[in-house]
């Protein structure tokens, strides 16, 4: 489990009100229950993939590997403000898959 969790959940329910008011109004983006539980299963599978890893470190991926896709282009930069406000100094860097992105570039030339 997670020793933060009331931390954490303050940072999510800021986070999802933030959004809702902050970015466009468009159809398929949901800040309800439904995106809060997945975003919860990812923290809880990365948690498990990476125990020694950072509480906030976790959740501020699972945020935005969960949402980013969702996004419009234009929201993008709003989203990412608005999770390093709520996790100042973390740095999140992107996984790599070389295998897969080799692969991806070999299919496309």
């Amino acid at each position: 489990g997670f020793l933060m969790a009331k931390v954490l959940a303050k940072k999510m329910t800021v986070l999802y009100s933030l959004a809702k008011g902050q970015l466009s109004r468009q159809y398929h983006y949901d800040f309800g229950l439904r995106a809060l539980k997945a975003v919860l299963v990812m923290a809880g599978e990365l948690k498990r993939g990476a125990p020694d890893l950072n509480e906030d470190v976790v959740l501020m991926r699972a945020f935005r590997d969960m949402n980013l896709p969702k996004f419009v282009f234009e929201d993008v930069p709003l989203f990412l403000g608005l999770i390093s406000d709520l996790f100042p100094g973390l740095d999140c860097p992107r996984v790599r898959y070389p295998n897969f992105n080799d692969a991806v570039e070999q299919t496309l030339v």
